[in-house]
Protein backbone atom coordinates (compact mmCIF):
# COMPACT_ATOMS: atom_id res chain seq x y z
CA UNK A 1 0.00 0.00 0.00
CA UNK A 2 1.15 3.63 -0.44
CA UNK A 3 1.25 4.12 3.35
CA UNK A 4 3.51 1.10 3.77
CA UNK A 5 5.81 2.31 1.01
CA UNK A 6 6.04 5.75 2.60
CA UNK A 7 6.82 4.20 5.98
CA UNK A 8 9.52 2.01 4.43
CA UNK A 9 11.06 5.06 2.73
CA UNK A 10 11.07 6.95 6.03
CA UNK A 11 12.71 4.04 7.85
CA UNK A 12 15.29 3.72 5.07
CA UNK A 13 16.04 7.44 5.23
CA UNK A 14 16.47 7.29 9.01
CA UNK A 15 18.77 4.28 8.59
CA UNK A 16 20.93 6.17 6.12
CA UNK A 17 21.26 9.07 8.56
CA UNK A 18 22.19 6.75 11.42
CA UNK A 19 24.65 4.87 9.22
CA UNK A 20 26.34 8.12 8.26
CA UNK A 21 26.66 9.01 11.91
CA UNK A 22 24.57 12.17 12.07
CA UNK A 23 24.24 13.42 15.61
CA UNK A 24 20.54 14.34 15.89
CA UNK A 25 21.28 16.80 18.68
CA UNK A 26 23.65 18.96 16.59
CA UNK A 27 22.05 20.98 13.74
CA UNK A 28 25.39 21.67 12.04
CA UNK A 29 26.14 17.94 11.87
CA UNK A 30 22.68 17.28 10.44
CA UNK A 31 23.14 20.04 7.87
CA UNK A 32 26.49 18.58 6.82
CA UNK A 33 24.91 15.12 6.54
CA UNK A 34 22.15 16.66 4.47
CA UNK A 35 24.75 18.22 2.16
CA UNK A 36 26.51 14.85 1.78
CA UNK A 37 23.22 13.13 1.04
CA UNK A 38 22.23 15.79 -1.47
CA UNK A 39 25.59 15.55 -3.25
CA UNK A 40 25.07 11.78 -3.39
CA UNK A 41 21.66 12.22 -5.00
CA UNK A 42 19.72 11.08 -1.91
CA UNK A 43 17.32 14.02 -1.89
CA UNK A 44 14.52 12.53 0.27
CA UNK A 45 17.10 11.61 2.89
CA UNK A 46 18.65 15.08 2.67
CA UNK A 47 15.21 16.61 3.27
CA UNK A 48 14.87 14.40 6.34
CA UNK A 49 18.27 15.53 7.66
CA UNK A 50 17.49 19.20 7.08
CA UNK A 51 14.02 18.81 8.65
CA UNK A 52 15.66 17.28 11.70
CA UNK A 53 18.09 20.20 11.87
CA UNK A 54 15.18 22.67 11.67
CA UNK A 55 13.30 20.74 14.36
CA UNK A 56 16.34 20.69 16.65
CA UNK A 57 17.18 24.35 16.13
CA UNK A 58 14.30 26.33 14.62
CA UNK A 59 16.29 29.55 15.12
CA UNK A 60 19.18 28.27 12.95
CA UNK A 61 18.87 30.10 9.61
CA UNK A 62 21.35 27.86 7.73
CA UNK A 63 19.11 24.85 8.44
CA UNK A 64 16.15 26.66 6.87
CA UNK A 65 18.28 27.71 3.88
CA UNK A 66 19.55 24.17 3.30
CA UNK A 67 16.03 22.78 3.57
CA UNK A 68 14.73 25.43 1.18
CA UNK A 69 17.45 24.67 -1.37
CA UNK A 70 16.75 20.94 -1.50
CA UNK A 71 12.98 21.51 -1.53
CA UNK A 72 13.44 23.89 -4.45
CA UNK A 73 15.57 21.25 -6.21
CA UNK A 74 12.80 18.66 -5.95
CA UNK A 75 10.12 21.08 -7.12
CA UNK A 76 8.50 21.81 -3.75
CA UNK A 77 8.76 25.52 -4.43
CA UNK A 78 6.03 26.66 -2.02
CA UNK A 79 7.71 24.88 0.89
CA UNK A 80 11.10 26.19 -0.26
CA UNK A 81 9.75 29.75 -0.25
CA UNK A 82 8.54 29.29 3.32
CA UNK A 83 11.99 28.05 4.37
CA UNK A 84 13.68 31.02 2.69
CA UNK A 85 11.24 33.44 4.33
CA UNK A 86 12.00 31.99 7.76
CA UNK A 87 15.74 32.21 7.09
CA UNK A 88 15.34 35.85 6.00
CA UNK A 89 13.43 36.66 9.17
CA UNK A 90 16.07 34.94 11.32
CA UNK A 91 19.00 36.63 9.54
CA UNK A 92 17.62 39.98 8.36
CA UNK A 93 21.07 41.26 7.31
CA UNK A 94 21.82 38.25 5.08
CA UNK A 95 20.95 38.85 1.44
CA UNK A 96 21.04 35.19 0.33
CA UNK A 97 17.64 34.16 1.75
CA UNK A 98 16.04 37.13 -0.04
CA UNK A 99 17.79 36.20 -3.30
CA UNK A 100 16.53 32.62 -3.08
CA UNK A 101 13.07 33.80 -2.07
CA UNK A 102 13.01 36.03 -5.16
CA UNK A 103 13.68 33.05 -7.39
CA UNK A 104 11.09 30.88 -5.62
CA UNK A 105 8.43 33.59 -5.85
CA UNK A 106 9.15 34.00 -9.58
CA UNK A 107 8.69 30.27 -10.16
CA UNK A 108 5.42 30.42 -8.17
CA UNK A 109 4.23 33.33 -10.32
CA UNK A 110 4.25 35.71 -7.34
CA UNK A 111 6.09 38.34 -9.35
CA UNK A 112 5.51 41.32 -7.04
CA UNK A 113 6.90 39.28 -4.15
CA UNK A 114 9.84 38.24 -6.32
CA UNK A 115 10.75 41.83 -7.19
CA UNK A 116 10.32 42.88 -3.55
CA UNK A 117 12.58 40.03 -2.34
CA UNK A 118 15.27 40.88 -4.91
CA UNK A 119 15.16 44.54 -3.97
CA UNK A 120 15.51 43.58 -0.30
CA UNK A 121 18.53 41.43 -1.17
CA UNK A 122 20.10 44.21 -3.23
CA UNK A 123 19.62 46.72 -0.42
CA UNK A 124 21.77 44.40 1.71
CA UNK A 125 24.32 43.47 -0.95
CA UNK A 126 24.29 45.48 -4.19
CA UNK A 127 27.23 43.45 -5.53
CA UNK A 128 25.54 40.00 -5.70
CA UNK A 129 25.37 39.31 -9.41
CA UNK A 130 22.84 36.47 -9.32
CA UNK A 131 20.34 38.73 -7.57
CA UNK A 132 20.34 41.04 -10.60
CA UNK A 133 19.75 38.03 -12.86
CA UNK A 134 16.84 36.92 -10.65
CA UNK A 135 15.48 40.48 -10.60
CA UNK A 136 15.72 40.65 -14.37
CA UNK A 137 13.87 37.35 -14.67
CA UNK A 138 11.08 38.57 -12.38
CA UNK A 139 10.80 41.92 -14.16
CA UNK A 140 10.77 40.20 -17.54
CA UNK A 141 8.00 37.87 -16.38
CA UNK A 142 6.05 40.98 -15.28
CA UNK A 143 6.50 42.43 -18.77
CA UNK A 144 8.82 45.19 -17.55
CA UNK A 145 11.39 44.57 -20.25
CA UNK A 146 13.24 47.90 -20.03
CA UNK A 147 13.77 47.40 -16.29
CA UNK A 148 14.80 43.80 -16.95
CA UNK A 149 17.40 45.05 -19.46
CA UNK A 150 18.85 47.31 -16.75
CA UNK A 151 19.01 44.43 -14.26
CA UNK A 152 20.72 42.07 -16.75
CA UNK A 153 23.16 44.81 -17.79
CA UNK A 154 24.13 45.31 -14.17
CA UNK A 155 24.51 41.54 -13.73
CA UNK A 156 26.84 41.42 -16.74
CA UNK A 157 28.88 44.35 -15.43
CA UNK A 158 29.42 42.37 -12.21
CA UNK A 159 30.24 39.10 -14.02
CA UNK A 160 31.03 39.46 -17.72
CA UNK A 161 31.37 35.66 -18.05
CA UNK A 162 27.74 34.85 -17.14
CA UNK A 163 26.36 33.52 -20.43
CA UNK A 164 22.84 33.15 -19.04
CA UNK A 165 22.73 36.86 -18.23
CA UNK A 166 23.66 37.63 -21.86
CA UNK A 167 20.98 35.26 -23.15
CA UNK A 168 18.36 36.78 -20.86
CA UNK A 169 19.48 40.28 -21.83
CA UNK A 170 19.01 39.42 -25.51
CA UNK A 171 15.51 38.09 -24.81
CA UNK A 172 14.62 41.23 -22.85
CA UNK A 173 15.99 43.47 -25.61
CA UNK A 174 13.89 41.59 -28.17
CA UNK A 175 10.81 41.91 -25.98
CA UNK A 176 11.50 45.62 -25.46
CA UNK A 177 11.87 45.94 -29.26
CA UNK A 178 15.36 47.34 -28.81
CA UNK A 179 17.00 44.54 -30.74
CA UNK A 180 16.06 43.16 -34.15
CA UNK A 181 16.60 39.41 -34.58
CA UNK A 182 19.05 38.32 -37.26
CA UNK A 183 17.43 36.85 -40.33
Amino acid sequence: SPGTLALRALVAAASVLLTLGADPSEPSALIERGHELRRGGHLPEAILAYNQAVSQAPEHAPAHMALGNVLFAVGETQRAARSYAVAAALEPKDDQPHTNLCNAFRVLGELDGAVEACNAALSLNPQRQITYVNLGNALSARGEDAAAVRAYTTAISLDPTDHLAYTNLGSALLAAKRLVPAM
